[in-house]
């Protein structure tokens, strides 16, 4: 939901003010590090865009085998 909005609306609309007394949100944070905007140059070499071969194969297989797939 708030990507979303955020796509819609702009980034904008979610950021809150900052404060340095808090820590800053995990939401905000991986918005402002992974979610692509327009006019927005995001860094290719960020943690958020590292795949783990894996994982994806894990992902993938459990795709493929339906039956393990609760849809709810």
């Amino acid at each position: 939901m708030l990507c979303h909005r955020v796509q819609t609306c702009g980034s904008e609309v979610i950021l809150s003010d900052p404060s340095p007394s808090e820590k800053t949100p995990f939401f905000e944070t991986w918005l402002q590090t992974c979610m692509p905007e327009e006019s927005k140059t995001l860094n290719p070499d960020h943690p958020c865009f590292r795949m783990e071969s894996g994982k994806v194969e894990s992902l993938v297989a459990l795709l493929n085998n339906a039956t393990e797939i609760k849809l709810v």
